[in-house]
């Protein structure tokens, strides 16, 4: 009797249990089947369902049977209502008016955009199946009648933040009378969030005591690959301008952007290179005062953190030298500076070194009213074999694919044209080299002669008769 009295009390209330899992099973399954077969909800381009998006993004709708046959049907897009009657009337405010939609043979809405440019806020979303502009429960469907049918949030904004690069150039002199190549002036770590941003360009503005327009030839954004905040052979160009006046702005503009990876920190460097005109203690500094960057998926434009950030100050510490020329006829001493020069060979012609090529000219500066050295910098592929990678040399300041035999220097075309050629020679100097061989011999035999070859031929033959 106790075994019985315990089943029996045992099934009492495992029963309740079970029908309460059960309830509970079957209304998390009924929950997530939107609107039911019979309604109408918000989705992603793909289908599935959604209901909340981002101002940057497009709201799409689908449903479930809503009508017996295909037939057409309204869309409204209206603010959100929790408690809808019949007879309220709908009020579209995208600002385009309702959309009106097919629905196919089985009678569902297909996938379609309702709103491309949605402002943040919430809504519901209507079919007016029989198309009278008001709300009717015997035809119409609601996203949600009691809730929030659909949210729109603003979007996040991409993200750029700037900072100086842990390896930046500190405050330092430089020499004008030795040092040569990249100055580093300052090392810049980028890092985006949100999503990836695309760097278009990046404004500096000059300050100090020296002339930037005269004093620096050019200036480089170069893409500091092993964050050293030096400049090395091999690392990217991504930019070059120079200054057109004292204390002036350069904005490197990056061709097609440079995309910054959330996943990545990026650096580049800012480098200087210094002409010889510059005087004794002249001070040369800049501040990154702006950046133009878009997200990389969306277009959107990043907020960039962190500007303005200064670069190092440059101080020149050496003077160009000077020679002294004296007349013997008299008392004059003339002191010419080693800038000045009356032809262009007197400034050095050319030179290239670190795939930078220099161009010297000879231009009369109005100021000083004498003839100075001018230079001209353009970045190069190579200056020699050594800058190009194995298999390829160096010409015309540009790595060339090396190619075996005599058409590595001429080319695949000339090679055969030059095969052509000499076969034609040869064959020309044989057919010359027989003619004056056989220039005694006749190519052909008179008729007597042949008269003659032709008796003795038939004389031998009745001879063998």
């Amino acid at each position: 009797m106790r075994i019985a009295s315990v089943k029996v009390n045992f099934r009492f209330i495992l029963s309740p249990v079970l029908i309460f899992f059960l309830m509970f099973f079957m209304l998390f399954v009924f929950s997530a089947i939107p609107a039911n077969a019979y309604g109408i909800w918000t989705c992603d381009q793909a289908g599935a369902l959604k209901i909340s998006f981002y101002n940057n993004e497009s709201v799409y709708v689908t449903s479930g049977n809503i009508t017996s046959t295909s037939q057409s049907v309204r869309v409204y897009i209206v603010t959100n209502n929790n408690s809808w009657v019949d007879g309220k009337a709908l009020n579209d405010i995208t600002g385009t008016g309702y959309l009106t939609v097919t629905t196919n043979s089985s009678g569902h809405i297909p996938v379609t955009s309702v709103w491309t440019d949605p402002e943040v806020g919430t809504y519901d979303i209507v079919a007016d199946v029989n198309r009278d502009g008001e709300y009717n429960s015997t035809y119409d469907f609601v996203n949600s009648s009691s809730t929030v049918g659909l949210t729109v949030l603003e979007a996040p904004i991409p993200t750029l933040n700037v900072e100086t690069g842990q390896n930046t150039s500190s405050s330092h002199d430089w020499d004008i009378e030795s040092d040569t190549g990249h100055n580093s002036m300052l090392q810049l770590n980028f890092i985006a969030t949100i999503e990836d941003v695309r760097i278009n360009s990046i404004a500096i503005t000059a300050s100090g005591s020296g002339n930037e327009e005269d004093d620096i030839t050019v200036a480089y954004l170069i893409l500091d690959t092993d964050s050293d905040g030096q400049y090395d052979q091999g690392e990217t160009f991504l930019s070059y301008s120079n200054y057109f006046f004292d204390n002036g702005v350069i904005t490197f503009e990056i061709d097609d952007g440079y995309v910054v990876s959330i996943t990545d920190s990026i650096d580049m460097i800012i480098t200087y290179s210094m002409s010889q005109s510059g005087q004794a203690d002249s001070t040369y500094k800049f501040n990154v005062v702006s950046i133009s960057a878009v997200g990389a998926g969306t277009s959107d434009a990043a907020s960039v953190t962190g500007l303005p950030i200064g670069s190092a100050i440059k101080t020149i510490t050496g003077v160009a030298a000077t020679t002294t020329t004296t007349t013997i006829l008299g008392t004059t001493t003339t002191t010419i500076p080693t800038d000045e020069c009356e032809t262009d060979s007197d400034c050095g012609g050319l030179t290239c070194s670190n795939k930078q090529k220099t161009t010297y000219s000879c231009e009369y500066d109005a100021i000083r009213g004498i003839n100075v050295c001018s230079s001209t910098i353009v970045t190069v592929s190579c200056c020699g074999d050594g800058d190009c990678v194995d298999g390829y040399y160096c010409l015309n300041y540009e790595c060339v694919e090396e190619t075996g035999g005599i058409g590595g220097w001429l080319g695949e075309w000339d090679y055969i044209l030059t095969i052509v050629s000499i076969v034609f020679v040869i064959a020309l100097v044989l057919i010359v080299f027989f003619i004056i061989k056989n220039r005694n011999k006749r190519p052909w035999k008179s008729k007597k002669e042949y008269e003659g070859e032709w008796k003795s031929l038939r004389k031998k033959w009745e001879r063998k008769k």
